[in-house]
């Protein structure tokens, strides 16, 4: 069964607990407090205008926010830091670029996917003869993020030698330097660093390591606050805000 399959089945077996025919309620005077990493344009970032935080899942959840009626704080954090954050109810929920894998799911709850996404390879450019795919990375230095799912997959390489970071502008820093040869994170912020940086020495590879889905994470007893996300991502869907903050982000 997909994880997305499994989640529903677990967030309907739930609402039937709380009374499933009657719609989440939003408690209007909480402020519910979600968790992001600022250290992943375009997802979310650092404004250097205005120092606040933005991006495509910081406009998202702004929205989603607004939508199902409650009040959001932004807590700017390590990515690794947040599940624990969920853990000990430090958080509500967290939006971070985060791929719904099987074993994040043992320990939180996901929204419905919001962005499709697979892993990447960024390499130095005196690598490009070497390393022009998948079956390339083996014996190679490969950098990551630690606790994502690049990492995961670096990880199963044969003879890979793995140098983890905790966010991600160190590991380009780390690739610029050529203390690794190649970098495994989401595909969609190494394109948006590539046009914006202009790192003369780095190259994208086309092909995508993986298929990925990204989701809000959660506590898995925040069923309402679930429900009501979810019902404002099929609103704003349907209505086209998706598709408009998309576009502003990733074009058209």
């Amino acid at each position: 069964m997909e994880l997305k399959q499994t989640f529903a089945a677990a967030l309907l077996a739930a609402a039937a607990l709380y009374g499933a025919a009657a719609p989440a309620c939003a408690d209007e005077e909480r402020v519910y407090k979600v968790g992001s990493e600022p250290y992943y344009a375009p997802f979310e970032y650092i404004d250097e205008k205005t120092g606040e935080m933005t991006g495509f899942d910081i406009d998202l959840i702004k929205t989603l926010a607004k939508v199902a009626g409650i009040k959001i704080e932004i807590k700017p954090m390590h990515f690794d830091d947040l599940i624990p954050a969920l853990d000990s109810d430090e958080l509500d929920c967290a939006i971070s670029s985060i791929t719904i894998t099987e074993e994040r799911a043992t320990k939180v709850s996901f929204s419905q996917p919001y962005f499709k996404a697979g892993i990447g390879m960024l390499i130095h450019k005196d690598f490009a003869d070497s390393i022009k795919g998948a079956a390339d990375l083996k014996g190679h230095k490969i950098c990551v993020q630690k606790d994502t799912s690049g990492a995961e997959y670096a990880a199963t390489v044969q003879g890979a030698e793995l140098k983890t970071f905790t966010d991600t502008p160190d590991a380009y820093a780390a690739l610029d330097r050529k203390e690794c040869e190649v970098i495994l994170n989401d595909r969609p912020p190494f394109a948006y660093y590539l046009k914006t940086a202009k790192p003369e020495n780095m190259v994208l590879l086309p092909d995508y390591l993986s298929e990925e889905e990204y989701g809000i994470m959660l506590n898995k007893n925040n069923v309402i606050v679930a429900q009501l996300l979810d019902d404002a991502f099929d609103k704003i869907k349907a209505d086209g805000t998706y598709d408009k903050i998309y576009a502003k982000y990733f074009g058209d």
